[in-house]
């Protein structure tokens, strides 16, 4: 599930949020620029909000909800980065470069539909859907250990083969 925006809650350490495409693994990069680029050509305003997710970050995101209120929901299944496609370069969240977060499920749907065509899983089809959500296509819907496993022994660029991401 997306974390939202990353203004710092009360008690909660200032955030960085990197929306730099560089971060991803090379083909879910050019996968998510075609995502942009069409849906730039369809008038949709979609921008990339996060790409990579630190530890701390996805650590802070986890409490919200849980120990840290507000929020009162929680906004991330997953307990720190390794958990989250996010923190190995192979997901993203998109929102609207105008209105942010405040779009509805239709304007997700149009960019879903678009990110699809480029080989991109949304979360949108979730059973709790995350709206905001893509992921490289041939990825599980979360890491496994085996993912982990793999991070931690040979890093980001053996997963990035491992999946299919590592070739524009």
């Amino acid at each position: 599930m997306s974390a939202g925006a990353s203004s710092a809650y009360p008690g909660e350490p200032a955030l960085y949020v990197h929306s730099d495409l560089c971060l991803l693994a090379p083909a879910m990069r050019r996968a998510v620029e075609y995502t942009l680029e069409e849906c730039t050509a369809r008038g949709i305003d979609a921008i990339v909000h996060e790409t990579y997710r630190e530890h701390a970050t996805a650590v802070a995101y986890y409490k919200r909800g849980r120990t840290q209120k507000p929020p009162l929901v929680r906004v991330t299944n997953a307990p720190d980065e390794t958990w989250s496609w996010h923190g190995y370069g192979l997901g993203v969240d998109i929102i609207s470069r105008a209105k942010g977060w405040n779009v509805g499920r239709t304007w997700h749907a149009m960019v879903a539909e678009i990110a699809k065509r480029h080989g991109l899983k949304s979360g949108i089809d979730w059973t709790s859907p995350d709206l905001p959500h893509h992921q490289w296509g041939r990825c599980k819907a979360t890491p496994s250990d085996e993912a982990r496993r793999i991070l931690r022994e040979q890093g980001l660029p053996a997963v990035w083969r491992a999946v299919g991401a590592d070739e524009p």
